[in-house]
């Protein structure tokens, strides 16, 4: 958590929007653990987890991924960067609440992973809980 500070914090002190706005990107995908072999969508869906109106919220992301792709790879620029910058902003802040109030939780980084990538509609984790409990009673050790 020390060093997602930090980041943010270097993020943020950057004068260029652009390059501030690729570092915030960057500490997105560190805080949703996404790893070089995952896809954009990875990010976004992990990112929404911890939102109630994900819907909305996907839309918001999905359009920030869109710029950040086109910044990186087509080396286009935006004049409405410093309201994308401040959108992703309320982002990542939201992601590094969740580790410190919610982080020491877990025992380990892979099993925050393994929350995120959790379904979030309630009817369908109940039934995987029943599942999953029909599997423990079936299990012999």
């Amino acid at each position: 958590m020390e060093e997602a500070f930090r980041q943010y914090a270097v993020a943020l002190d950057e004068r260029n929007h652009e390059t501030a706005f690729l570092k915030l990107w960057s500490l997105l995908e560190h805080l949703t653990r996404t790893t070089t072999k995952d896809s954009h969508k990875v990010t976004v869906a992990r990112a929404i987890s911890v939102w109630s109106d994900r819907a909305f919220h996907q839309e918001v992301l999905h359009h920030l991924r869109d710029y950040r792709n086109s910044a990186v790879h087509m080396d286009q620029r935006n004049e409405e960067i410093t309201k994308l910058l401040y959108q992703l902003k309320r982002y990542v802040e939201a992601l590094l609440e969740f580790h410190i109030f919610h982080g020491y939780k877990f025992v380990n980084p892979g099993e925050i992973t393994s929350f995120f990538d959790l379904p979030t509609d309630k009817a369908i984790l109940t039934q995987q809980k029943h599942l999953i409990q029909k599997r423990l009673r079936f299990v012999r050790t």
